[in-house]
């Protein structure tokens, strides 16, 4: 059980097959974060234009591009595996949970100064090097929320799954707010 993650099923409802009602509700939970995700997204796009001139705007979503090419090394593929194997094995989802956040945890403390050398090898100024820092600090707590949302799904919990992505969302909304406050 993944810190207490875990719920008995409510009881079925006469004359409507729990699968269907599974599938609509945890359907409708996922729309609606997806719709709330994206209005995040919206506002940190509206910030982060109407807080840095062309050449700032430029430079953040470059710092933040950089930074993708080296999330796929910290998430390294984990959190299928981690949904599957907790999916059949429920009483295990915390030891796979830890295992998978241990694991991008490690990885990140190799990933993160590579990328940093490959920044500082192709000659960005120390004020990138900081936004591409931050950026990566982003990947990483992405990667460690994909391994929470990896292990609601694998339990069906599509209600926490939908929390942890829109606060994954919003974390990065604050990160991103907190590189512009610092420049």
């Amino acid at each position: 059980r993944a810190h207490g993650a875990w719920h008995p099923p409510a009881a079925p409802r006469p004359g409507v097959p729990p699968t269907a009602r599974s599938i609509s509700a945890n359907s409708a939970i996922l729309l609606a974060a997806q719709v709330g995700i994206k209005l995040i997204g919206l506002a940190l796009i509206v910030l982060i234009a109407r807080s840095f001139p062309v050449e700032g705007y430029g430079r953040f979503f470059y710092a933040f591009t950089f930074a993708a090419l080296f999330a796929p090394l910290i998430e390294f593929g984990m959190d299928y595996h981690i949904t599957r194997m907790a999916a059949r094995e429920p009483g295990r989802a915390g030891e796979y949970l830890s295992g998978s956040i241990g694991t991008k945890t490690l990885l990140a403390l190799v990933v993160v100064p590579l990328a940093l050398a490959v920044a500082v090898a192709l000659g960005h100024p120390p004020a990138m090097l900081a936004l591409i820092a931050v950026a990566l600090l982003a990947a990483w707590i992405t990667a460690l929320a994909g391994s929470y949302t990896a292990v609601f799904r694998a339990g069906r919990r599509m209600d926490l799954e939908a929390q942890t992505l829109v606060a994954g969302r919003a974390g990065g909304l604050v990160l991103s707010g907190a590189a512009i406050a610092a420049g």
